[in-house]
């Protein structure tokens, strides 16, 4: 799968709870989790749809072919899994909370930072305004601040040359597979090479066992031998064939 790289963005919500329920600031941070962002379909998701579609059931295949009419149900069955969700809307999690150091006080002040993933197409603004709507009511007191804030990576050209001849690389290597571009809900050193380069392909050729995903950054993180083989083959084929595309 390629992909490009939204980034993440975190906010800081202080919430003065001495004088109110206590269990108030979770229930904000409740909204946060089931009240999320407005899903919607981007012209790379539904480009990725399209060209998935020969290999999914017959339902869904009708559903992906007539997305103007299938859009509310397909967005439902996408917003049912973490995964296909972050690929139709800016995501959230809390990262970090703290509160009281007395378990026979209620604590005057609350903090909690959450981790947002900005959709592409959306930034920082949208994101303030999006929690303003979601805190409106005045009973607690409350103060958000995004303490860093990056905009989403731009979309490669997946019409372009490049990725066509990334395309062959990919199936000289790893035999007639389909290579459909997607969406890496994540965030990546890539990013750092756009102002030198006009297509930075997420791409890795490396094939992980999921225990070997479950390593990542963590212990004992690893590439099998025979997949590392197969990846240098990869590379090695992709500077040949950008070599030839440059001299014709």
């Amino acid at each position: 799968m390629i992909g490009v790289d939204p980034v993440k963005i975190q906010f800081f919500l202080v919430g003065h709870i001495g004088v109110l329920v206590a269990g108030r600031p979770c229930q904000y941070l409740g909204r946060v989790e089931f009240w999320p962002p407005r899903a919607r379909i981007t012209p790379l998701v539904k480009d990725m749809l399209l060209e998935l579609a020969p290999w999914l059931p017959y339902k869904t295949r009708m559903q992906i072919a007539n997305i103007w009419l299938f859009r509310r149900s397909l967005l439902k069955k996408l917003r049912q899994t973490p995964r296909a969700s972050a690929l139709v809307c800016s995501t959230t999690a809390a990262a970090m909370s703290s509160c009281g150091s007395s378990p026979g006080m209620l604590p005057g002040l609350a903090e909690a930072i959450l981790n947002v993933r900005l959709l592409t197409g959306e930034n920082e603004r949208m994101l303030t305004g999006w929690l303003d709507v979601l805190f409106a009511e005045k009973d607690l007191p409350l103060k958000t601040e995004v303490l860093s804030s990056v905009e989403p990576s731009r979309i490669s050209d997946y019409h372009s040359r490049e990725f066509d001849e990334m395309k062959s690389a990919v199936r000289d290597v790893f035999g007639d597979l389909p290579v459909i571009p997607a969406l890496l809900c994540s965030q990546s050193d890539a990013r750092f090479y756009e102002p030198l380069c006009p297509c930075v392909f997420r791409f890795s050729p490396f094939v992980a066992a999921p225990e070997d995903k479950q390593a990542a950054h963590g212990e004992n993180e690893k590439i099998a031998i025979p997949s590392l083989g197969t990846g240098i083959q990869f590379y090695r084929r992709l500077v040949e064939r950008m070599a030839l595309s440059e001299d014709n």
